[in-house]
């Protein structure tokens, strides 16, 4: 993630930013790696690697101290993505206490938000 905004850092330090992904309200950062029963070369693999918005602010601030960082949680009541079988993975929607989310292939929750990140 810190390279990641680190890359940004030459626009947003001069202009606001927008950033849809998933972050954790927690102070927890989850790296998620898999592998694949069929994959002759046994790789791991990197997928929906969640960082916590308190890490994420500070790698901002670190960047330039004068921006001002929000996280805004997406609703996504209307939308309706059916799960699909191995191998043709897909993320899916399903409801939990009569919230509406995102679950990844993998069975893990993913919390989407829109982290604004606006310049004074």
């Amino acid at each position: 993630m810190q390279n990641y905004i680190a890359s940004l850092s030459q626009f947003f330090i001069k202009e606001d930013q927008i950033i849809y992904d998933i972050f954790n309200d927690d102070p927890i950062n989850l790296r998620t790696s898999v592998n694949f029963d069929n994959d002759n070369n046994k790789k791991w693999s990197n997928h929906f690697n969640c960082y916590s918005q308190s890490h994420v602010k500070k790698i901002c601030k670190k960047i330039n101290p004068k921006s001002n960082i929000l996280f805004q949680e997406l609703n996504f009541t209307n939308i309706k993505v059916k799960k699909k079988k191995f191998p043709s993975l897909n993320s899916y929607t399903k409801k939990i206490d009569k919230k509406t989310y995102f679950i990844s292939p993998f069975k893990q929750i993913l919390p989407f938000k829109i982290l604004e990140i606006t310049n004074n």
